[in-house]
Parts: structure tokens; sequence; C-alpha cells
């Protein structure tokens, strides 16, 4: 027997939200998926393909976005770029994300990712530190930031703070990534 999808499920909304895609209405995707976006950090809702699709990038409407702002077209513009390998462009979505929103936190430690996957570090833990600004008890945020301070001054006080929030971040593959890039780093500081 099939399992049935209740009214309320996020997965109607993403069915919905292809299927008006595949009848060309480009609003009605932005419509449907922007009522649920952040509600299910778990999906990659940037990773459907069709999120990349020339047909969808540009020709959705303001109208189409009226329900959910810009902010979640730049949002998911930078996960789609993301899930495409172009760091680049990922970043100018972000960019385009807080100006429209320079409060939300999110884009911030997402640049800074970025940042430190160029080993850029200095800049990465400095949007942490803006992120913070909006989010100061975040305890991924908080993390990020002594992990990037760490890689960029050395700092063992960075170290033992990371090492202290690391069991408060929610996601394990990220706790873990910082974890190992301090690690690295002290790793190299020994030899």
């Amino acid at each position: 027997m099939p399992r049935r999808v209740e009214p309320g499920a996020h997965w109607q909304f993403v069915a919905g939200a292809y299927l008006s895609f595949a009848e060309a209405d480009m609003d009605q995707p932005a419509r449907r998926l922007g009522s649920v976006i952040g509600h299910r950090p778990t999906v990659a809702w940037a990773a459907a393909p069709w999120f990349g699709d020339d047909r969808f990038l540009t020709t959705v409407t303001a109208t189409g976005l009226a329900d959910r702002p810009t902010m979640l077209a730049q949002v998911v513009r930078a996960g789609t770029w993301g899930y495409l390998g172009d760091r680049r462009q990922q970043a100018t979505a972000l960019r385009q994300a807080l100006r429209i929103d320079p409060a939300n936190w999110s884009p911030y430690l997402d640049l800074a990712d970025l940042a430190a996957q160029d080993h850029d570090f200095r800049a990465a833990a400095d949007l942490v530190r803006k992120g913070l600004s909006h989010k100061a008890e975040d305890s991924t945020l908080r993390a990020a930031g002594a992990a990037y301070r760490f890689l960029a001054e050395g700092s063992p006080a960075d170290s033992d703070l990371l090492l202290e929030l690391a069991p408060d971040v929610p996601h394990e593959g990220y706790r873990n990534d910082l974890i190992k890039l301090a690690r690295d780093r002290a790793g190299l500081q020994a030899k």
C-alpha cells in the first residue's frame, strides 16, 4: 500500500512546485517552496536540478516571489550554484541575499565557509563575527568562529572553545569538518 501524504506534508509543496515548473509556470515553484524553505533544513531544496534551469532562473517574476522576497531566490540560487560547483556564483548570490536582508546570519556563515575553502581564514572569521552580531547565541556560528580564528591565528584558546562548543553543533558532518580543520592545523603547528 502506498504511503499516504498528509495534506500538511512538506513534500506536497515540492511535488506541486515541480509540476508547475514542468507546465512552464515559474512563479508557482518559488511560491510553493517559499512556504517551506527553512522548515526542513535536512532537505537540500536547492539541489533540485530544475532550480538551476535557465527557464526558472530567467523567468521567475517579482510577483512570483511576492510571498517570499527576493531573498529566497538568492538563497536558492546560492544553493544551486554550490551544488553545481560554481563557488564564485554561489558567493555572489549569498552577497545579494545579504544586501536584501543584512540581518540574516545564515549567508554570513555560508560565505565564511566559502572563504575557508579558499584558506582565507581571517575573512572567514570576520564573516562569522558579522553573523554573530545578528545571532550571538547560535552554537554553529560560535563553533565556526572559534575554528576559523584558530586557523587564522593559531590561538589555543580558540581551539579549546571549538572543542567546548562542538557537542552543541547540531549538524554532525559540519561539526566534524570544523574539528578536522582545526586538528590538521594543530598537526602542522606541531611539526
